[in-house]
């Protein structure tokens, strides 16, 4: 409506207007009777309707329906008299003409650098307070981000650890039963969606009419741990929980990792160092991890920049579907119920991890490849 109409002023006066009936409507509801109190529930849908016309005409209708209750009808009349005085006093020019305040009492600029009611403003890390939990949206992530870190990371180590050896054994030996063995069977899981397969683990490991070795959700017992058990008794209580969604977290970047990495040290593989190896003798195995394995670190060194934001991000649908208490499950709970600081907090963290790991991308790049200068 600010967009349509121009006149700032009138028509927040409108909008105010509507919410102080509603809050006067809604302290007298007892004495209303049914008609009117569905009349009013009507009148506080009005501003799913973006247009002024549409406004006006649903009000009309409404003032129509309220003529037997008398304080009803009079509210609508003065919503409908605002309405008019505002659309007859347009200034359309307004909307193509920015307005810039600073350091005014205005949202944006109390979001960005405080206020005198406690908020101290995004630049020195406070977020506000999230609409949901009603809690501060830095004890929030806080209190989420640990198990998010754990997963991604963990999913990072298994992948890495296991698709290396794979990738290097596959490309000493391109063409072999090896190396088509391992390519389809990592192209098959990497094809699998995560949920599908989180579904398919949590039907057949989780299910008592399969096999009800594992439980569905969670990341330790409903009833808690015991105010006795120690810190080993708790990891063994809470093991069960992790092996299923870790799985989940892991398998699609088996593939990934091994054919970027095969690619790359089939392409060393052929160069002349190499060659020159070979014939001074070299263990096979020491040419592939001495001098093949150094020059494929890039690509390696590459994919870990992407880890960052997904350490902090999360996974939103494995997260949800195994309940875990991560970052992944709070940005679905958030979008789900408007809660715009944390969405903000979470996706302006993931900007700035972001940029940070691009710029120590680099800086590794230059350590790790001596033709790669930064001052060039």
């Amino acid at each position: 409506m600010l967009r349509e109409n121009g006149n700032t002023s009138e028509i927040m006066d409108y909008y105010v207007l509507w919410q102080n009936s509603l809050h006067y409507q809604n302290n007298n509801s007892i004495q209303q009777s049914e008609s009117s109190r569905r009349i009013q529930t009507r009148l506080s849908s009005l501003f799913m309707l973006q247009s002024i016309e549409e406004q006006g005409k649903f009000l009309e209708n409404l003032r129509t329906e309220a003529d037997t209750d008398s304080t009803l009808s009079s509210s609508i009349s003065g919503l409908i008299d605002k309405l008019k005085f505002a659309e007859s006093h347009a200034i359309p020019s307004r909307k193509w003409i920015p307005v810039l305040n600073f350091h005014t009492k205005n949202q944006f600029h109390s979001f960005l650098f405080g206020d005198a009611n406690g908020n101290h403003g995004i630049i020195r890390g406070d977020f506000g307070i999230s609409y949901r939990t009603k809690q501060p949206v830095a004890a929030l992530i806080g209190s989420r981000i640990g198990w998010t870190l754990f997963f991604t990371l963990t999913s990072v180590l298994l992948s890495f650890v296991i698709s290396i050896p794979v990738a290097l054994k596959s490309a000493s030996r391109p063409g072999k039963s090896f190396d088509r063995n391992s390519s389809m069977f990592f192209t098959i899981l990497y094809s699998l969606p995560g949920f599908w397969l989180a579904t398919i683990l949590m039907m057949l490991f989780c299910n008592p009419d399969v096999f009800n070795w594992l439980p569905a959700s969670g990341v330790k017992p409903i009833s808690g741990f015991s105010s006795e058990s120690n810190f080993i008794q708790r990891v063994v209580l809470t093991l069960p929980y992790l092996i299923l969604p870790t799985i989940c977290y892991t398998y699609s970047s088996f593939a990934f990792v091994t054919r970027s990495i095969r690619a790359n040290a089939i392409e060393v593989l052929e160069q002349d160092y190499i060659r020159t190896a070979r014939a001074k003798g070299l263990d096979e195995k020491h040419i592939l991890w001495k001098h093949v394995f150094r020059n494929c670190l890039l690509p390696i060194i590459t994919m870990f920049s992407n880890v960052f934001p997904y350490a902090i991000s999360g996974s939103v649908i494995l997260e949800t579907v195994f309940t875990l208490p991560g970052m992944g499950l709070t940005i679905y709970q958030s979008v789900d119920s408007l809660d715009y600081p944390v969405i903000l907090a979470v996706f302006t963290i993931t900007g700035m991890i972001t940029i940070l790991g691009f710029f120590l991308t680099d800086i590794v790049y230059a350590r790790v490849d001596p033709r790669i200068h930064l001052e060039k």
